[in-house]
């Protein structure tokens, strides 16, 4: 499961229409420079998707993740999808990706929509993958 989480590529949404990759264990300048201009120190890609890795209706991943959104209201946010690596029968992850969040906080929300894991990074850092089962 680790490796499925790693080999995800964390597609970002960014408000000018541009995306940036956020990649597993690889620095980015551009997600740097992006966190920078934004006066952020922390991010982290949170989803309330397929809780524990079992495959829901998207009636009802639409419900959660609106939930989790709601519990966003006091972070800096945009909207992202997590992308499976090539081949895969996993399909992209609706998600949201939250700046100035602690690795506590953030853990905290992925255990409260009963995720396995979360990826949370620092500016000029490479991302991690936090497991949270």
């Amino acid at each position: 499961m680790l490796e499925n989480y790693k080999a995800t590529t964390y597609r970002v949404f960014v408000d000018n229409g541009q995306n940036i990759d956020v990649l597993i264990g690889q620095k980015n300048a551009k997600l740097d420079s992006f966190l920078q201009a934004n006066k952020a120190k922390t991010y982290a890609v949170i989803t309330a998707w397929n809780p524990y890795s079992s495959v829901v209706s998207m009636e009802s991943n639409h419900a959660s993740n609106l939930s989790l959104e709601s519990e966003l209201k006091q972070f800096s946010y945009l909207n992202g999808i997590g992308i499976p690596a090539q081949p895969s029968d996993w399909e992209g992850e609706k998600s949201f990706f939250v700046m100035d969040i602690t690795k506590e906080e953030s853990s905290r929300l992925g255990i409260a929509f009963k995720q396995n894991a979360i990826v949370f990074g620092c500016i000029n850092k490479a991302p991690e993958v936090i497991m949270l089962v």
